[in-house]
């Protein structure tokens, strides 16, 4: 990638097409919900990585819900560390514990696969 202090490593929009606590996507009872997502990552010095995700959810007409998750880790080799939060705001519905339900957690990841070239502080090319 070339850059050494903050480079922009992935930016994508997703659409998605679902119905809530549905397992079967094409019953013909529920309408589905669509959602569509802004996907952001950032690496920094090659080992530092902030993942984000704007998304919201839309019945037929307006956006119920929308939310935010980033997640940002650490890296050397195969082993990174990393902490996730993941907020959601609801519009005009109620969820059962609040209208703002807010999850984070902590860990780390082993790669089974990854990008040599990200290890470390620099680049190698």
């Amino acid at each position: 990638m070339g850059c050494l202090f903050l480079c922009v490593a992935a930016l994508s929009i997703d659409f998605n097409f679902y119905k809530p606590g549905s397992r079967f996507l094409l019953s013909p009872n529920d309408p589905l919900t669509k959602e569509a997502a802004v996907n952001l990552e950032i690496r920094t010095l090659k080992a530092v990585y902030w993942s984000n995700r704007i998304h919201g959810a839309m019945g037929e007409y307006q956006f119920r819900t929308v939310g935010w998750q980033f997640e940002v880790g650490a890296g050397i080799g195969p082993v990174e560390i990393f902490f996730k939060h993941h907020s959601q705001h609801m519009l005009d519905s109620t969820h059962p514990w609040s209208r703002f339900p807010v999850e984070d957690s902590a860990g780390f990841r082993l790669n089974l696969l990854w990008d040599y070239k990200r290890d470390g502080l620099f680049q190698k090319e």
